[in-house]
């Protein structure tokens, strides 16, 4: 059984709709719990954070009404009273979501003189080193290619089809290699044109740099789409990779034209996403902006049975933090997507958790068909560029700590389909949708960990 894909348009800010009836649970208290000693902590051994209280570190128990049973993993399962449904809901809109959604560059927030501000002390910072963290000392080293004097990108690629124009992203293009034009080849290549005099204008100009660089060293992984060129002039980096099969959605529909969506390929769908995240934060890297529209479906053959399957695959590294835990979880301006982003994002605090969370966002959607919080809880920050001078303009700030306040009061719907009939996915779902970061796993492998995976 399970509901069925459609061609529907979405409502303002969705980027997946499924009708339901079903009322929220209860309100619940929310506390903040320290984890190996992980967390900073005052004179009292405590933080202060409104509404937030700190507490000794124990398992989260499933809220489910059934009595709990052990599970590996330290993780505490519910036992299900009826058998769970074998698939899920999507429906899938006709377009992507809007590019005005992201919001990478919204301005500074903190001083780095003034360490001491409020809100400075109202950040939960989580920051900790994955065991067996990676360095890359031992690879080939590549490095951005300036183009030669006199020559322009189109001597070196050529392109007719411009899949996305000049937005927050860059302009991005279909492309091939001059040399193959003799040959006819098709353009499976994506390359992504980016301006330095607006990345030096956003303050971006120095960490894009560093972030290309990383991702040109880092060893390959299958569900991270790789950098095969960066070439750059006066004016643009041109950034070259691997034409992807489909992307997210779409993938998705060409696999399951039936509509329904087995359990076991949602299973494999977040596997290869905490795979590649895991991948990412072993060698010190943050996405910091994970959603649908950063993923594609790339097909691969698995080399036992020979059978095809589409992988998920990690792109847009344009906000990562490329050097983590180097530079500090708590940073000077926030990055992502609204509707993705943790709640501590917005006091500008980000950690392997705060990308964990963002893989809860997108579960709970593939899950249920539409977003765990309201479109309503975030019409403050469309504010921010859209305020008239006057003695009682907002600052970025309040809005950005209006909107933490709100999401730490809000409640997601635990009661909609299919939750009720699949508690062990639900519960892996809250752990990772926690409101604090000390409630979320420790990094993806801890979630891989989860019994649904089992």
């Amino acid at each position: 059984m399970g509901n069925r894909l459609s061609d529907g348009s979405a409502p303002r800010g969705n980027a997946v709709l499924l009708h339901s009836d079903d009322e929220s649970e209860s309100s619940r208290n929310l506390s903040i719990c320290s984890l190996d000693s992980e967390l900073p902590k005052s004179k009292e051994g405590c933080l202060s954070i409104p509404g937030l209280e700190l507490v000794k570190a124990s398992p989260v128990p499933s809220q489910d009404a059934s009595p709990p049973v052990a599970a590996p993993g330290g993780y505490i399962e519910a036992a299900p009273e009826r058998q769970q449904p074998r698939c899920s809901s999507l429906v899938v809109p006709q377009a992507t979501s809007s590019p005005r959604r992201t919001w990478g560059s919204t301005g500074c927030l903190a001083n780095k003189a003034q360490s001491s501000s409020p809100l400075k002390r109202r950040c939960q910072r989580v920051q900790t080193l994955p065991a067996g963290l990676c360095t890359d000392d031992s690879l080939p080293s590549r490095s951005i290619k300036g183009l030669e004097e006199g020559q322009k990108i189109y001597d070196v690629y050529y392109w007719e089809q411009v899949i996305q124009e000049d937005g927050d992203g860059g302009k991005v293009v279909f492309c091939r290699k001059k040399e193959d034009e003799a040959e006819n080849k098709e353009f499976n290549k994506v390359m992504k044109i980016k301006s330095k005099l607006k990345l030096q204008k956003e303050g971006f100009g120095e960490q894009y740099r560093k972030v290309l660089a990383k991702m040109m060293s880092l060893p390959p992984h299958p569900g991270i789409m790789p950098v095969e060129e960066a070439l750059e002039d006066d004016a643009f980096y041109y950034v070259v990779a691997p034409r992807a099969s489909n992307s997210f959605f779409a993938g998705l529909l060409l696999d399951f034209e039936d509509g329904v969506v087995p359990e076991a390929a949602l299973r494999s769908l977040m596997t290869d996403m905490l795979e590649a995240l895991d991948h990412l934060h072993s060698h010190g890297v943050l996405h910091r902006d994970i959603k649908p529209d950063n993923m594609v479906l790339q097909a691969e053959t698995d080399e036992a049975t020979g059978t095809q399957r589409r992988r998920v695959v990690l792109i847009d590294f344009d906000h990562a933090d490329s050097d983590f835990p180097n530079n500090g979880s708590e940073q000077e301006r926030i990055y992502g997507t609204r509707r993705f982003n943790a709640p501590e994002t917005y006091l500008c605090t980000f950690s392997r958790q705060s990308d964990l969370y963002s893989v809860g966002v997108v579960f709970y959607m593939l899950m249920t068909g539409k977003m765990p919080y309201s479109d309503e809880l975030f019409d403050g920050l469309s504010q921010i560029h859209q305020q008239q001078p006057g003695p009682r303009i907002l600052s970025p700030r309040a809005i950005f700590q209006d909107t933490f306040q709100r999401l730490r009061d809000a409640e997601v719907d635990w009661n909609c389909d299919p939750w009720p009939l699949q508690p062990v996915s639900m519960d892996l779902c809250k752990q990772l949708l926690a409101f604090s970061p000390a409630l979320r796993p420790r990094d993806a492998r801890a979630a891989l960990s989860h019994p649904w995976f089992l």
